[in-house]
């Protein structure tokens, strides 16, 4: 057969159609693009060797491709690299792992530049040795707003016009309920207190709802771009309802991660250096179960991003803005913090590696590793004792990290 000279882009991958395809019926066009779209998701280039017992999950993801990198959280040694569909990034993590070591990913698509030519939107779930287990349709426009997990279900967020939350049974992988129009609370000026979903996070079996709202009418803005309101509410697990909000955050504030602390939520909030909201606040305390902010502290540097608990009892936070923000004064890095004491110690990040932002933060060991988009050395980048920053996995357009997995069942 006689092909074309230009291969056509499939999901990340190329694919060449014959020269005739013109004369193919439209039920033989479906048919190749089903088996182009098979290949995509379902090649490899492994397993190259043996499944450790450590596992880490690296994600990549543009408007190209897509891939889910498997390896030796001790050693970085890849043990398989599986393909993903191509995909925009947006706030959340990325990619999270349940309790049996299952690997979810939701992805959205924004555009329309590769074949097929209607955007798709869905989450994945990839056993631990990366094995597609379930491509869910969760009606979500994107499935983009985080996955937490708790009581037997997946809360996938979908960042969509009112943003919604779509429950999973995580055994039958059924739809439970869509909890629509999240954002229906108002103030009492009438202006919108939330505007859309950025995060799903579970809390001492609470799952709390992370959201950007837009400042009362009244607010006397200094920047237009960071004058919204960091905004949470409580869907209650048993009854999965939404049992409460807090919209009381002041002006010039976003959270994009919770972290538990002896059952309290640490909410980091990331616009904390901005001068239009003196005085400073880098991280609130907020009670789960209530909502109420039982206390707030500042760290030693501001920027305050992606937070994650070390198997040393330690909190390590990475800090910077995400990825989309160009503050000129930003200083990335991580401060790894007793959660008793508050004592800190800090790790600066040069600019010329987070210049682009920290996408993916997790911790293995004690050691603080992050996806970033370095010019021409994309990829995982870990700290040493002595502070140094080293590229440990190359990967183009990295945007989450998980290390240390649980080994499958």
């Amino acid at each position: 057969m006689i092909y074309s000279s230009a291969a056509k882009r499939v999901a990340g991958v190329s694919v060449l159609f014959p020269l005739g395809i013109r004369g193919l019926t439209g039920t033989a066009i479906l048919a190749l693009a089903a088996l182009a779209v098979g290949i995509a998701c379902g090649g490899d280039s492994g397993p190259l060797t043996e499944f450790p017992p450590n596992p880490g999950y690296l994600r990549a993801a543009s408007a190209e491709s897509g891939n889910l990198v498997i390896f030796n959280a001790e050693t970085f040694e890849v043990y398989r690299t599986v393909d993903l569909p191509h995909a925009s990034v947006a706030y959340s993590h990325r990619l999270e792992r349940d309790d049996s070591g299952r690997i979810w990913i939701g992805y959205g698509q924004y555009f329309n530049r590769t074949f097929p030519f209607r955007p798709k939107s869905e989450v994945l779930v990839f056993s631990a040795r990366g094995e597609l287990d379930h491509a869910l349709d969760t009606d979500c426009e994107p499935s983009e707003g985080g996955i937490a997990f708790a009581n037997g279900y997946a809360f996938i967020g979908c960042d969509d016009a009112g943003s919604k939350v779509v429950v999973i049974d995580a055994n039958t992988m059924e739809i439970v309920k869509t909890i629509e129009d999240i954002r229906s609370e108002r103030r009492a000026d009438r202006s919108m207190s939330w505007h859309n979903l950025v995060g799903v996070e579970e809390v001492d079996g609470i799952v709390l709802l992370l959201g950007i709202g837009q400042a009362p009418r009244d607010y006397d803005r200094v920047t237009n771009s960071r004058s919204g309101v960091a905004v949470v509410a409580m869907l209650d697990p048993q009854t999965l309802e939404i049992s409460g909000y807090n919209t009381g955050l002041a002006p010039g504030s976003r959270i994009l991660d919770a972290i538990e602390v002896d059952g309290m939520a640490w909410l980091l909030n990331s616009w904390s250096h901005i001068p239009e909201r003196p005085p400073r606040t880098d991280v609130y305390v907020m009670d789960p179960r209530t909502l109420e902010v039982v206390d707030s502290f500042n760290l030693s540097h501001p920027y305050p991003l992606w937070g994650r608990v070390g198997d040393d009892g330690y909190l390590y936070i990475a800090h910077g803005t995400n990825h989309s923000a160009g503050d000129s004064d930003r200083q990335a890095g991580v401060t790894r913090i007793d959660p008793v004491t508050r004592e800190e110690t800090h790790w600066r990040i040069d600019p010329q590696y987070s210049r682009r932002g920290i996408i993916g933060f997790d911790v293995y060991k004690g050691r603080s590793c992050m996806a970033l988009p370095v010019s021409e050395a994309h990829g995982l980048w870990c700290i040493n004792e002595d502070g140094a920053i080293e590229l440990v996995l190359k990967q183009e357009h990295p945007v989450g990290v998980l290390l240390g997995g649980l080994k499958e069942q």
